[in-house]
């Protein structure tokens, strides 16, 4: 895992965020390396969408 900086004057949140959107990434890359991702035209006919 490489080194998340931040700058000298984050806060908390600051790096909370930073967790939490690093986590997210991770989780979707790793799901889409296990084959658990959906097609945009199989979402979007889910949810009505046609194109």
């Amino acid at each position: 895992m490489a080194k998340m900086r931040q700058p000298k004057d984050a806060t908390w949140d600051n790096l909370r965020h930073a967790i939490y959107v690093r986590q997210a990434i991770e989780a979707g890359l790793w799901d889409s390396q296990a084959g658990r991702t959906l097609d945009v035209k199989e979402v979007r006919a889910k949810f009505g969408q046609e194109i």
